[in-house]
């Protein structure tokens, strides 16, 4: 079997934050064009943040369910 390099632990769990901020940004900006085009600022745009948040979250909680298979992985081997 084929460790992972560490540095590429760290590489895989430092996109984590890029992928938070592009969440929340991506969410906020298509909801202030939905309010430009639609007329209804600020409404879109708050519901583009929160759409935008909860995929922030949903990233927060897969990033946290592949730790526990990394850990628990690990912790099998060292006990084989």
């Amino acid at each position: 079997m084929v460790k992972k390099n560490k540095y590429y632990q760290y590489l895989e769990y430092s996109s984590v934050g890029i992928e938070i901020v592009a969440a929340i940004a991506v969410g906020s900006i298509l909801g202030v064009f939905a309010d430009i085009h639609w007329g209804t600022k600020p409404y879109l745009f708050f519901l583009g943040f929160i759409i935008g948040l909860g995929a922030a979250i949903q990233t927060l909680f897969r990033l946290v369910r592949n730790m526990n298979k990394h850990i628990e992985k690990e912790e099998k081997e060292i006990d084989e």
